[in-house]
C-alpha cells in the first residue's frame, strides 16, 4: 500500500476514534440527565413524599439539614434559554416526561450513530491490517 494512502487511512481512523469518543461522552451525559429526570418524575408523581417528616436538604460540603417540604400547588419549570414558567404540579410532571422522551430518543439515535462509526472504524482498521499483512508477504517473496 502506498505510504500516502496509509497515512490518509490512519488520519481517518483517528477522526473516527474522536467521533466515537465524542458520541460516547454525549451518551454518558444524556444517560446521567435521564436518571436525574426520572428522579424528578418519581418525586412529582409521589404525593407521599410531601407527607414525610424525614426530609433532608444538602447545603454543600456533604452537610444536610432537616427541612419540611409542603406539597406545592405550583412549581417553577425551566422552558429553555434561562426562561422559567410557573405551572401546576401535574402539568410540570407532563412537561418533564416529554423531556425524558426527547432525551431517550436522542440517546437511541446516538447509540445507532455510535454503531455506524464503530463499524466504519473497524472496517478501516481491518483494511489497514490486511494491507500491512499483504505488504509484509510481498517483501518476503
Amino acid at each position: 500500500m502506498e505510504e500516502k494512502q496509509q497515512k490518509d487511512i490512519t488520519e481517518e481512523l483517528s477522526y473516527y476514534r474522536k467521533l466515537i469518543d465524542s458520541t460516547e461522552n454525549q451518551i454518558k451525559s444524556l444517560e446521567t440527565l435521564s436518571a436525574e429526570v426520572n428522579t424528578t418524575i418519581s418525586i412529582l408523581s409521589d404525593p407521599e413524599i410531601f407527607k414525610s417528616n424525614d426530609q433532608k436538604m444538602s447545603i454543600g460540603s456533604g452537610i444536610f439539614i432537616p427541612v419540611r417540604i409542603e406539597e406545592p400547588e405550583r412549581i417553577i419549570v425551566p422552558i429553555g434559554s434561562d426562561v422559567f414558567v410557573e405551572e401546576d404540579v401535574e402539568k410540570a410532571r407532563k412537561h418533564v416526561e416529554e423531556s425524558l422522551e426527547q432525551i431517550t430518543s436522542t440517546i437511541k439515535n446516538l447509540y445507532a450513530r455510535r454503531k455506524e462509526l464503530v463499524n466504519r472504524y473497524e472496517a478501516l482498521l481491518m483494511f489497514l491490517q490486511r494491507a500491512a499483512t499483504a505488504e509484509g508477504k510481498g517483501k518476503d517473496a
